[in-house]
């Protein structure tokens, strides 16, 4: 929010949120509403409203639909199959179909892979990694660690045992500080031998992706499970 003249040409002013009178913060949250959900996206901190503002709908959507973390990742598998490291990881694949019943398998990319009737399971992301199978599920938003996204890679487990590593890669902060809110949603996902990667890890998802395990059992001793 501008905050008037400023002598320093290269400085913005801000006014704080709590400096507005309240029919000032109601008119602003009225903009912000209308101007969310176009070409804008909204992110209301306590200090202050952002708007992010996009050349187009694809580009606002690859943003707020989440599919940029699902890309990243995508992206760092590619650098891994590439680089040759200690692993040998074949060419990933996104948007893999596991179909439990009939169809095995099928790396369908497009809406053909959502237009199966038979009930599977879709993955963001999917390589081999030796002679194992890693799994990433990408989530972005308070809602990344629900139920249906661990229980999906839980049956992937399931299906597929100790041959799969899964990994939950989300841009949330904090979730492996035990003190956190979600602590026992992360515990969850530890017992199901899930990694989780939290916001501050992004950098550093290649070294995750090329030693999940060894990434699990340091998670699991930080939450006092036995590793």
């Amino acid at each position: 929010i501008n905050g008037g003249e400023n002598p320093n040409k290269n400085t913005e002013v801000f006014r704080p949120l709590g400096d507005l009178s309240q029919s000032e913060c109601a008119l602003l949250r009225e903009l912000c509403d209308t101007l969310s959900g176009r070409d804008f996206i909204l992110n209301e901190g306590k200090e202050r409203f952002e708007l992010c503002l996009f050349t187009s709908e694809e580009v606002r959507s690859f943003f707020w639909g989440g599919r940029w973390l699902e890309s990243y990742a995508f992206d760092t598998v590619c650098r891994l199959h590439e680089a040759g490291s200690t692993w040998r990881y074949t060419s990933p694949f996104r948007n893999v179909l596991l179909e439990w019943n009939g169809i095995e398998f099928s790396g369908l990319e497009k809406m053909e892979a959502r237009d199966l009737v038979r009930p599977g399971n879709e993955l963001d992301v999917a390589t081999t990694r030796g002679a194992r199978l890693l799994v990433c599920e990408c989530k972005t938003g308070t809602n990344a660690l629900d139920p249906e996204h661990l229980y999906k890679l839980q049956v992937i487990g399931h299906k597929l045992g100790t041959f799969a590593d899964k990994v939950l890669v989300t841009d949330q902060p904090n979730l492996l500080n035990p003190r956190h809110a979600r602590g026992q949603t992360v515990v969850r996902a530890l017992t199901l031998d899930i990694t989780v990667v939290q916001a501050s890890q992004l950098p550093t998802l290649d070294r995750i992706l090329e030693n999940p395990e060894i990434e699990l059992r340091t998670q699991k001793r930080l939450f006092g499970l036995a590793a």
